[in-house]
């Protein structure tokens, strides 16, 4: 009897240490969301923490809310697809715990050899958890009659300008820089309000030309020790320079307040409601 306790208590142990210390990403395996948790998951460099690859946000969900010391890295454009598709997959960070928020900006480019411009243009590539009914219509109501088209992330969509399989698409702005860079495509907007040629700047029928990509890193652990492994992996030097390279911007890891969290879930519902619902 005794040696059957113990071996219980000793698969208990084996069942808990799988389940504990774990980066979640919800973002499809081609999205720059999944780059992102791969370099956090890197800096941390920790080997006593796992890695999940979710193949759907509720699976995601799943894992976080059942795994000791998880953490979420969570993708608004994840988030709001969910709306859609009527999952449950809510942002359930809470400030004192939340670890990190940036923000990174899309670009509308094409290939650099087209010489017409978007008002030509019949196909638009985008993410599929970007690409809705509501922003095609918004290019519909410019007069640019665009067929949406899905990718799994700005990867495919970039591999699709550059071979010219569609006109224009929507490529986050660490995915396009280098390639814009070396002349394989030609990036006339941007939905950073920054800069000059901001979407807001040309075209007026836009309901959200300022279209962020926004990651939220937050965790359930109750470890001291944990969560500040977590926050010093955000502030440090490569993993700003990545931040830098994958064109994140308004980037927060300090003092993050329950309004900084409520302007994400705003964003989320904002996006699903004018574009998904």
């Amino acid at each position: 009897m005794k040696k059957i306790l113990l071996s219980l208590l000793f698969l208990t142990f084996l069942i808990s240490s799988v389940q504990s210390r774990t980066i979640v990403n919800h973002s499809n395996k081609a999205s720059p969301g999944t780059i992102v948790a791969k370099k956090f998951e890197e800096t941390i460099n920790d080997k006593s923490i796992n890695f999940y690859q979710a193949n759907h946000c509720e699976q995601a969900d799943r894992k976080f809310n059942n795994t000791t010391d998880a953490v979420m890295v969570y993708n608004a454009d994840v988030g709001i697809a969910a709306l859609s598709k009527g999952l449950k997959c809510p942002l359930n960070a809470k400030a004192e715990k939340t670890i990190f928020i940036g923000k990174s900006y899309l670009k509308v480019c094409t290939n650099a050899s087209n010489t017409n411009n978007i008002f030509k243009a019949s196909t638009m590539g985008m993410a599929s958890v970007i690409l809705s009914k509501g922003v095609i219509a918004d290019w519909n109501s410019e007069g640019i009659k665009v067929k949406g088209v899905p990718y799994g992330g700005s990867k495919g969509v970039l591999k699709a300008l550059v071979a010219n399989d569609i006109d224009y698409g929507y490529v986050a702005s660490g995915v396009a820089g280098p390639a814009e860079a070396n002349g394989l495509i030609r990036c006339d907007y941007t939905t950073d309000f920054r800069e000059a040629n901001f979407l807001g700047n040309h075209f007026k029928k836009i309901r959200i030309p300022n279209m962020p990509i926004v990651k939220v890193f937050y965790t359930n652990s109750n470890d001291p020790k944990f969560i500040a492994k977590l926050r010093q992996a955000v502030v440090k030097d490569e993993f700003k320079e990545f931040l830098n390279t994958a064109a994140y911007s308004d980037v927060k890891t300090n003092d993050i307040s329950t309004q900084d969290i409520n302007n994400v879930k705003k964003f989320i519902n904002d996006s699903y409601n004018l574009y998904w619902k």
